[in-house]
């Protein structure tokens, strides 16, 4: 979340940053971001494989233990932990771009290469009402100055096919159905699924006897496939592939701390409000910082922005809470 975040954070403060110019406002801060946190884009596609870390498993292995599925029970247990609040931070995107593009226009800060273009219009309707339906980004741009709930988007529909595959009740008709998912899919989307494989797959041979050989099959095929067609989309998948595979199969052979599950679980609830607002939020802070206080700094105005994607995310998080199901 943090490479994400802070490469985000870097990108927006000083879009056009060379090493070489000590004038640049917020320097040590546009430096900090661009040097240590140049991963964002493999860390969002890891942070979709991760979501089918736990999930995709425990699933299967109540199939295997012949766990009555009900799939209003599954559905609730994902409303719960990830569409309230997801929704609540499209509601808040749309809020915050409303108030954020009145205040500054196309001005700085919102004056970055990635929504320059972008204004409060009737598309503005058809894209929060899309990305509170999850479809994005199929059939809909990601809400606003909110380009990370595109991970969202992804993670809410493999949760929903998963859901339907469950409904044949045998381990074996579940992998058929991904495989058939897997390939139709792949007519359509290249990146739906080949996310959907690294999302599914691990979960999937987590239990099996020949782990091992099915773990190199499996980098085998997403390789090879990426290979067949190349774009720099599909090479970060296969990235974070492979660095999901390194921490939670090399790293736990060694080392599994107790509790490991829960606290993850944790450390998700606690990150996923600022993950899915931190864009909009510190953009928003960040303006009215810079455009309201007098002679206001680039370092003031990125504690600012910090302040503001805390106080966002708690506030999405806590009202989330109150309307679980």
């Amino acid at each position: 979340m943090l490479q994400v975040a802070l490469g985000h954070i870097g990108s927006f403060i000083a879009p056009q940053f060379s090493i070489s110019d000590l004038t640049t406002p917020g320097y040590l801060i546009v430096l900090l971001c661009r040097t240590f946190f140049r991963f964002g884009e493999l860390s969002a596609y890891l942070f979709v494989i991760l979501s089918g870390h736990f999930i995709v498993a425990n699933c299967i292995e109540r199939i295997k233990s012949r766990v009555d599925f009900k799939l209003i029970n599954y559905a609730r247990r994902r409303a719960n932990r990830v569409f309230f609040v997801s929704a609540l931070c499209v509601c808040l995107t749309f809020i915050f771009d409303l108030i954020g593009f009145g205040i500054s226009g196309n001005t700085y800060p919102y004056d970055h290469p990635a929504i320059i273009n972008y204004s409060i219009s009737p598309d503005s309707i058809r894209e929060f009402i899309g990305n509170l339906l999850f479809l994005q980004p199929l059939f809909v741009d990601p809400m606003g100055t909110n380009g990370p709930l595109w991970t969202i988007g992804y993670i809410v529909q493999f949760y929903i096919v998963f859901g339907v595959m469950q409904l044949t009740k045998r381990e074996r008709l579940v992998h058929v159905s991904a495989s058939i998912i897997f390939l139709i899919m792949f007519q359509f989307s290249e990146e739906w699924a080949l996310l959907f494989f690294a999302w599914y797959v691990p979960g999937a041979i987590r239990g099996a006897q020949n782990r091992l050989l099915l773990t190199i099959l499996s980098i085998v095929a997403i390789v090879t496939l990426a290979i067949l067609e190349p774009s720099r989309a599909n090479w970060l998948i296969v990235a974070a592939y492979g660095t999901y595979l390194f921490l939670f199969l090399c790293i736990s052979n060694f080392y599994t701390p107790k509790g490991v599950g829960r606290n993850l679980n944790f450390v998700s609830n606690l990150t996923l409000p600022l993950y899915l607002i931190h864009v909009p939020a510190f953009l928003l802070t960040y303006a009215l910082a810079i455009h309201t206080i007098p002679n206001a700094s680039v370092y003031l105005a990125f504690f600012v922005g910090i302040t503001g994607i805390v106080m966002a995310s708690l506030a999405a998080l806590k009202a989330s809470e109150r309307i679980k199901i």
